[in-house]
């Protein structure tokens, strides 16, 4: 009667042996899988990441700088508003006098 391998194992070295190997090699395979096949995603990952971390910087930059633009351009309406009212008022004072 042919013996399965591990039973000949158990019975030379006892449970205790095998068992630390088989973890021991389910740790190894866990490795390795973790190395040749997550880490290269991973890393490709991390780099869109800081691709998009600028992209959101730069696009945060615009946004500031065109709300600068658009906050000086209502200022700047809302003075050349005045100053025609103002005109207009004297216009109307020159009329009525």
């Amino acid at each position: 009667m042919e013996h399965n391998g591990w039973v000949d194992i158990i019975n030379e070295y006892g449970f205790p042996i095998a068992a630390s190997s088989g973890m021991a090699y389910l740790v190894f395979y866990v490795w390795h899988w973790t190395t040749t096949n997550i880490k290269p995603v991973l890393v490709e990952t991390h780099d869109i990441l800081i691709d998009l971390v600028d992209r959101v910087r730069v696009c945060d930059n615009d946004i500031i700088r065109l709300n600068t633009k658009v906050n000086t351009i209502v200022q700047l309406r809302a003075k050349i508003l005045e100053q025609e009212q103002k005109e207009l008022e004297k216009k109307l004072n020159s009329n009525n006098d």
